[in-house]
């Protein structure tokens, strides 16, 4: 049996490219690697900070055309038709989830575009009787 001493062969690690993920790695927790990028980001106040863009959920494949191997619940369904008649109506619940979800989105958003041109031009419309109270005073300064 190998007994283990003090001067045990430590593993050679080859360096790494890049020192962030190495520090990184170093990292406990979740605030630890914040903190940590957070202090790379202080002691390089010229260069710019990377922001990731928002992904679009992935749109679900559409549905095939012709469906091969209908079985209902006859007595030749094999053992594996309940698998795949499951596999595929989860495929197309999720097509019609991702569906609802698209269009309850677009019709929100259309609501928003809506109120903020309503808003926009009653914002307008005040700034417009301002306006023209001040050109009234003006006018009247320069009378005098």
């Amino acid at each position: 049996m190998l007994k283990s001493s003090s001067n045990s062969v430590k593993p050679i690690t080859m360096p790494r490219e890049d020192k962030e993920q190495e520090e990184e790695q170093k990292a406990r927790t979740a605030y630890d690697l914040i903190r940590m990028r957070l202090d790379r980001l202080e002691k390089n106040i010229d260069k710019p900070a990377s922001i990731p863009q928002r992904r679009d959920p992935r749109k679900p494949r559409p549905p095939p055309d012709f469906v091969r191997n209908v079985v209902g619940s006859s007595a030749a369904a094999g053992s594996a038709e309940f698998h795949i008649f499951r596999s595929n109506r989860k495929r197309e619940m999720d097509r019609l989830d991702y569906m609802y979800k698209k269009a309850e989105e677009e019709e929100l958003d259309a609501k928003f575009q809506e109120r903020r041109a309503e808003q926009l031009r009653i914002e307008e419309e005040k700034t417009a009787k301002k306006r023209r109270k001040r050109s009234k005073l003006q006018k009247m300064l320069f009378q005098l």
